[in-house]
């Protein structure tokens, strides 16, 4: 089965996620435009598995702070301190 070249796939347009976001280009004739995303052909479908990778502004959330052994953790709230 042979498929087809990305290039020839429609791209959908782009969900409200995907603002701001450097891979959008302008698609769409006259002043009926919308965006399309130049990396995947499905933005929507990205968003549903999490976060986008190529969204910019979209970083993982880290835990600030030191990291602690559970098992310490456990004895530390034990003695109430």
């Amino acid at each position: 089965m042979a498929t087809k070249p990305v290039s020839t796939y429609e791209h959908e347009p782009c969900i409200d996620k995907c603002e701001g976001c450097p891979q959008q280009r302008v698609a769409g004739p006259g002043d009926t435009h919308w965006y399309t995303c130049t990396v995947f052909v499905s933005p929507k479908a990205k968003w549903r598995a999490g976060n986008c990778p190529m969204a910019p502004r979209a970083a993982k959330e880290t835990t600030k702070g030191k990291a602690q052994n559970p098992l310490k953790a456990s004895k530390k709230k034990l003695r109430g301190k």
